[in-house]
């Protein structure tokens, strides 16, 4: 999926980068991996800013099976409460967890969800989300107080 800095940097160069590595690019789409595993990718909300438009989260994910274990890839940690019922596991980014401290403590009030795994909870359904600290930088290329992860995520099911 695309983050807020690959509009930044140019958009059309970081699309060509990431398909020349060999990674599919998920733009407010979704691909079947098996019967009951479901992707979904939308764009990250910088997009309005260079073409006007806004990804809808609920738009994208409504119409989806039930019956499938659904991973929304968001590059924001924030979930739309409408859109709860949705999905499974969002998967995001963007904080790299304040990355220098005391930025650590400032992004925990515009974004509360702590890096790491958390439950949301509505109604019957219990929805994960995982917010990665990532490996790289914004800014000055230092982590100062806020460890860098690569995240493994094993899926085990039928």
């Amino acid at each position: 999926i695309l983050g807020n800095h690959e509009f930044y940097v140019g958009l059309s160069n970081s699309i060509s980068f990431l398909e020349k590595s060999g990674f599919t690019i998920l733009r407010n789409k979704f691909v079947n991996i098996k019967d009951n595993l479901i992707l979904v990718g939308i764009d990250d909300d910088t997009v309005k800013r260079y073409d006007g438009s806004l990804p809808d989260d609920l738009l994208l994910l409504r119409d989806l099976p039930i019956n499938a274990f659904i991973i929304f890839l968001k590059h924001k940690p924030k979930i739309e409460k409408e859109t709860l019922k949705y999905f499974d596991l969002q998967l995001s980014g963007h904080t790299h967890n304040g990355q220098i401290f005391p930025f650590t403590l400032i992004v925990k009030i515009f974004f509360p969800v702590k890096s790491g795994i958390s439950v949301v909870e509505q109604e019957d359904k219990i929805t994960y989300l995982y917010n990665s600290r990532g490996t790289g930088t914004w800014g000055p290329p230092v982590r100062l107080l806020s460890k860098p992860e690569i995240t493994l995520i094993e899926i085990i099911g039928n």
